[in-house]
């Protein structure tokens, strides 16, 4: 309880700290996915969850993609395996290289071959 009191009151570092203190990690990520703070997710997850690692991955790239900081947002997209994004992103570089090792990377039934293709 005291822990969200502490979020409640925007004392996110403390909320955290009484979360690990009371050995309940999930809740202190709980608590940064609630935030978005992806970054200190990805900190308190490493070894852990994959699923929850990719999300917090690919939505830093979305973070850098909103900065228009291409080159940071394909490396989490990479990380996230996020291959939709990548696409996208590569576009945006003209990185046609990376784009054709990625291509090279999808099964023939991908349909983001199809939205290569198109574009």
């Amino acid at each position: 309880q005291m822990a969200e009191v502490a979020a409640y009151f925007q004392r996110f570092d403390e909320a955290e700290s009484l979360y690990r203190d009371i050995d309940r990690k999930d809740l202190a990520i709980d608590l940064r996915v609630r935030m978005g703070d992806w970054f200190r997710v990805i900190q308190l997850a490493h070894g852990g969850n994959e699923d929850l690692l990719q999300q917090a991955w690919s939505s830093i790239g979305d973070y850098y993609a909103d900065r228009g900081k291409w080159g940071n947002a394909a490396q989490y997209y990479a990380k996230a395996q996020n291959h939709s994004a990548l696409v996208d992103t590569y576009y945006f570089l003209e990185d046609y290289d990376s784009l054709e090792r990625l291509i090279n990377s999808l099964p023939e039934s991908s349909p983001l071959l199809m939205d290569i293709g198109n574009k």
